[in-house]
């Protein structure tokens, strides 16, 4: 196992951060020195081979032809188990906790507060991107306001590391659907379930382009990339229902109109009226709908 690293340029860190989440899935992080405000690029590979292929494939997708070159370090393979645990730290929104697994023993939780366990491994969904963070907020928000019908029949679509589909668990949500094209995310969401002793939620090695639902869903939650979510507009609209919610996250600051507009075309063209909402944080966006007769 190798330790692949770079210094990436003041100017490119934004795109680095936007091209890592196109890239999804990958062994990449960014690292930000407070003192020495210096960005640098951190991932962990079999092969110098490995890490090459993946950085060429991040410059790819931000259109930059000038790929900086990676220094690279051995590292015992017990180190590179751990090395991902630095980053992630406790968090909470009002009375809802999320909890590294490896803080299970030392983080106070306040009576009557709810809880997730993580060990988010290599999988998209700690929690701390904007992305996600965007989407539990919203949830713990709507929850409270949601009839029982509306809390029957959830669809995480993209589900990572398996925590949005937790924590609906854990708010009391029931008939938990989750997909993700990564078998190595639906290994880690089911390895997170069994953290929580959570097992009724069904998991799903699919994409959502191949995506079959039986039932449609009161609550559904996309958090994929813009273009996959335009793309893949008509099948997603039609796993709603009146009544529902949908959850669009992944999605820039600077696509959030465009991607608005696109899905109330649609909704109107299925015969729905839709309530629209779009929360920010940085250059990130959530845009929530909830379908009407």
């Amino acid at each position: 196992m190798i330790k692949a690293l770079c210094t990436i340029p003041n100017e490119l860190s934004e795109e680095i951060e936007l091209g890592l989440y196109e890239i999804y899935p990958h062994n990449w992080s960014i690292d930000f020195n407070l003192l020495t405000k210096q960005t640098t690029l951190i991932g962990y590979y079999k092969s110098k081979a490995d890490a090459n292929k993946s950085l060429e494939d991040l410059f790819l997708a931000i259109e930059n032809k000038n790929i900086i070159s990676l220094e690279f370090e051995k590292i015992k393979q017990e180190d590179w188990k751990n090395s991902y645990k630095k980053h992630f730290h406790p968090w909470n929104f009002l009375n809802f906790h999320w909890i590294p697994i490896w803080f299970k023993d030392s983080y106070i939780i306040p009576k009557n507060h709810k809880k997730v366990y993580l060990d988010p491994g290599m999988a998209f969904g700690t929690g701390t991107h904007e992305t996600t963070k965007l989407c539990l907020e919203a949830m713990v928000e709507i929850e409270p306001k949601l009839t029982k019908m509306q809390k029957l029949g959830f669809l995480d679509i993209g589900c990572g590391s398996g925590i949005l589909s937790i924590t609906a668990s854990v708010l009391g949500f029931n008939q938990i659907c989750a997909i993700d094209s990564d078998q190595d995310a639906i290994r880690v969401s089911k390895e997170n379930s069994a953290l929580n002793k959570i097992y009724d939620i069904k998991y799903i090695k699919s994409g959502i382009e191949n995506f079959v639902l039986v039932s449609k869903k009161y609550f559904i939650i996309a958090n994929i990339q813009a273009d996959i979510l335009k793309e893949n507009a008509a099948r997603i609209i039609q796993k709603t229902t009146p009544e529902s919610y949908l959850l669009l996250s992944g999605i820039l600051k600077k696509e959030s109109r465009e991607v608005t507009e696109f899905y109330e075309f649609l909704f109107q063209e299925q015969g729905y009226s839709v309530q629209s909402e779009i929360k920010y944080e940085n250059d990130w966006c959530l845009i929530q709908f909830i379908i009407r007769d």
